[in-house]
């Protein structure tokens, strides 16, 4: 009530960008993780069939490796996160260890393109991550919980790779 007109407009405009932009917040992993799995197979296939040239494969190449680039000490890169998740997703239906008929028993024998279609139509990066991240791929990236507390003078290392810390 004690706004001006004109900042109340303002607080207005901030809102509504707010709005639009937090869904896509919300699936930036399956997003550019899916946008690099898609671009990557595309190529491959081009170059493998002689479509493209070495020289634009490569450049491809370098491109691909960049933007995928995952910084050692950095949050994950969204773009690496998805596009390995992807990759993880497909060895699973097609190629499935014993760990793997265990913790996904429903992926095993599945086409992945319908598991595919599936998780891009019914997840966001929460849940899709939460359903999807395999204790093979969390041994892949060295992935493990680590608790914070600023009154402790070391950091305490939660959940590791092991059959809990997975869960």
């Amino acid at each position: 009530p004690t706004l001006k007109p004109w900042e109340r407009e303002l607080l207005r405009i901030v809102r509504k960008i707010a709005q639009y932009f937090y869904p896509q917040m919300q699936t930036q992993v399956m997003n550019e993780g899916t946008a690099s799995f898609v671009h990557h197979y595309m190529m491959n296939r081009l170059n493998d069939d002689g479509y493209i040239s070495n020289g634009s494969y490569l450049e491809f190449i370098r491109s691909h490796a960049g933007v995928l680039y995952q910084r050692p000490s950095a949050a994950f890169n969204p773009y690496y996160l998805g596009f390995e998740m992807l990759h993880d997703i497909k060895r699973i239906c097609e190629n499935p260890t014993a760990e793997d008929r265990a913790w996904f028993p429903n992926l095993i024998g599945a086409t992945f393109v319908d598991v595919f279609q599936d998780a891009i139509r019914n997840y966001r990066d929460e849940s899709f991550i939460r359903q999807f991240l395999s204790p093979h791929l969390m041994r892949k990236l060295q992935m493990f919980t680590i608790h914070d507390d600023t009154k402790a003078n070391a950091y305490l290392i939660k959940d590791i790779q092991d059959d809990l810390g997975y869960k």
